[in-house]
């Protein structure tokens, strides 16, 4: 009974002691990687605690988090790549990881996580989609084109993270953001015209008003929403009652379908 008090113990300490420390400062570019004294001394335990088999899975899944939040590279490196058959992160612990360094931009660590080998431990393409969604969210851009432009090697986003990002630039008013993937050219992963239509239905939604002008006032031969898309979001701002929105947008609907929506 002593010994198995003990050895929950051990794991307590291990996780608390990555923990104590994920509030630091973050910085987007980081300085060539030390190994610090308190990543040193959770990584003996962490060691001792794998050794004597002390973590079950969703412990070992919270190690690798909370390693990833204090941006210990050395910790992540070697629970990422624990050998198949030991006590190792799973595909959501893996995931979860890369959607905390994405929040911190600890890129050292995203490119690990991601840039590991096919059929090693690394995210999933839902993971490496989501990871482009809080990139887009959060506005970081350089973050965005790393994602999009690695290796060929790379797991990168697919059409789903595309249409995903799209949507939530739209949905937190990120202009920046938006205007980056439209400019995206032919040829390349882009958004698509349901893309662009759902973009305008949500930023309309969210009183973005800037966002729909942007959208509106595209030139002519580049991506912008459908009519159908524009006549749908004027009715929607009407039925919910924005009045900036119905400004921005009725200039841009027919006068016939502004009679059928209004009467």
């Amino acid at each position: 009974m002593q010994i198995k008090f003990l050895n929950k113990m051990l794991v307590f300490f291990t996780v608390f002691a990555i923990n104590s420390t994920a509030f630091g400062s973050i910085a987007a570019i980081e300085p060539p990687y030390v190994m610090e004294k308190s990543e040193r001394r959770v990584l003996r335990l962490l060691r001792y605690n794998l050794k004597n088999c002390h973590f079950n899975q969703h412990e070992i899944n919270r190690v690798l988090f909370n390693a990833t939040c204090s941006g210990y590279q050395e910790v992540v490196n070697q629970l990422i790549n624990r050998p198949d058959g030991k006590i190792r992160p799973d595909q959501e612990g893996i995931n979860w990881a890369l959607s905390e360094a994405v929040r911190t931009d600890y890129r050292s660590i995203i490119k690990m996580i991601i840039n590991q080998a096919e059929g090693q431990l690394r995210a999933d393409q839902r993971g490496v989609n989501s990871a482009l969604c809080k990139a887009t969210r959060n506005g970081n851009q350089s973050l965005i084109e790393f994602l999009l432009n690695g290796l060929d090697s790379q797991l990168q986003p697919d059409q789903q993270g595309m249409h995903w990002s799209v949507s939530v630039a739209a949905f937190y008013g990120r202009r920046d953001q938006l205007e980056w993937f439209l400019n995206i050219p032919e040829g390349q992963l882009r958004p698509t015209q349901d893309d662009i239509n759902r973009a305008l239905s949500l930023a309309a939604g969210e009183r973005f008003h800037l966002v729909v002008e942007f959208l509106l006032t595209r030139p002519e031969g580049q991506l912008r929403p459908d009519q159908n898309s524009i006549i749908r979001s004027y009715r929607g701002a009407i039925a919910n009652a924005l009045p900036a929105i119905i400004a921005t947008l009725e200039p841009f609907v027919p006068a016939a379908d502004r009679q059928k929506i209004l009467k």
